[in-house]
């Protein structure tokens, strides 16, 4: 019998890219492990590995941090595994439990949580009467599960820096080539690709205002139905009218044919502690497409991730002004266009492909004595 692996998750999906998409499909056929994700949605319909198994998590994001601990709880005590991968900070708490009782944990950290909580003024949903407290709480369960998890998975390597288990594997974002190899940009499709939250976090506001100087371009974003609720959105509406296209949430098949109709992909973030050392998903899999980017220079990774892949246009801040100057070089030459479209081709096939990382998370689970493969 194969040893038996769970992801869970409480504030993604369970078709999350990097938690369904990448590790579990890999897992899955690698042949070595039976593998189960467990978290709120459904799985593609057109699910290609129909070996990962799918187990429902209801997801609130508003009480995320009081239901998603006490769900993954019930959820725990529920089923049997030979391994427990988790993936949310809110679920420290019941991995560091898990882990002390004997459960084979590995912890995958997404972010530099850590670092994050280090800049504990960027946290706005906690009181600020509170912040040092949880500061403190969190960084004590970061350090437990530290120490008790089996191994940990980090998403880049200013993340694993921050870890001194034993097993640290280096699992980054990248893009699984294959999905994205037919991929044809349009250069005078002039359509600008945005995916992500609609939100501040992402500058959705000053790209909307930075798009807005264009008169023949349309903002295309693509995410799930909610995302049309917020002020933000309204706001687009009334500024962009025709110049606004709503595509709703992507399946992969979808997202290459859209990145097929744009000439752009945005990959920009606020500078908040989140997402300096972030390793965005979008940036590998536009890069491996051949889209060429508008980026915004959050943290010296992603300006070297720029600068090796030579596939962006990057800002020099982060306010309107910066984003029109970085979108306007962008569309204002076919041969350079062109030219960070073939360099992202290039780079993904040799340093932004998911086989590397697919390989160090195999290694890892096949490094974890208690469920190798016999």
């Amino acid at each position: 019998m194969l040893p038996r692996v769970i992801h869970i998750t409480t504030s993604h999906r369970a078709d999350d890219v990097r938690v369904f998409e990448r590790e579990c499909r890999s897992l899955a056929e690698s042949g070595k492990y039976s593998v189960i994700v467990a978290g709120a949605g459904r799985l593609p319909p057109d699910c290609r590995v129909s070996q990962v198994i799918f187990k429902t998590v209801p997801s609130n994001r508003i009480l995320r941090f009081t239901l998603g601990p006490w769900r993954a709880l019930r959820l725990l005590r529920r089923l049997d595994a030979d391994l427990w991968h988790f993936h949310d900070p809110e679920l420290l708490p019941v991995a560091c439990w898990a882990a002390a009782k004997g459960r084979n944990v590995i912890w995958d950290a997404h972010e530099d949580y850590e670092g994050q909580f280090e800049e504990i003024s960027s946290r706005k949903w906690i009181p600020k009467i509170f912040r040092r407290l949880v500061r403190f709480g969190f960084v004590r369960l970061l350090q437990s599960i530290d120490s008790r998890a089996v191994g940990i998975v980090a998403a880049t390597s200013s993340v694993a820096a921050r870890y001194q288990n034993e097993r640290v594997a280096l699992v980054g974002n990248e893009a699984r080539i294959e999905s994205f190899r037919e991929c044809k940009p349009d250069f005078m499709g002039r359509r600008l690709l945005y995916t992500g939250q609609v939100s501040d976090a992402h500058l959705f506001r000053e790209v909307v205002g930075a798009v807005r100087e264009f008169g023949n371009v349309t903002l295309v974003v693509a995410g799930r139905e909610c995302l049309k609720a917020s002020e933000l959105w309204t706001n687009a509406e009334n500024l962009l009218g025709e110049g606004l296209s709503f595509v709703g949430w992507l399946t992969r098949e979808q997202l290459a044919a859209e990145i097929s109709r744009s000439a752009i992909g945005l990959v920009t973030y606020a500078d908040l502690a989140p997402y300096r050392t972030a390793s965005p998903t979008k940036f590998f899999e536009f890069a491996a497409a051949g889209l060429p980017m508008v980026m915004t220079p959050n943290h010296p990774m992603n300006t070297e991730l720029c600068a090796k892949s030579g596939a962006c246009f990057l800002a020099d801040g982060f306010n309107e002004n910066s984003l029109g100057e970085a979108i306007q070089k962008s569309l204002s030459n076919f041969e350079s266009w062109k030219s960070a479209s073939d360099n992202g081709r290039l780079w993904s096939l040799t340093q932004g492909s998911w086989k590397d990382s697919e390989a160090r998370l195999l290694q890892l689970y096949d490094s974890i004595s208690s469920i190798a493969p016999q």
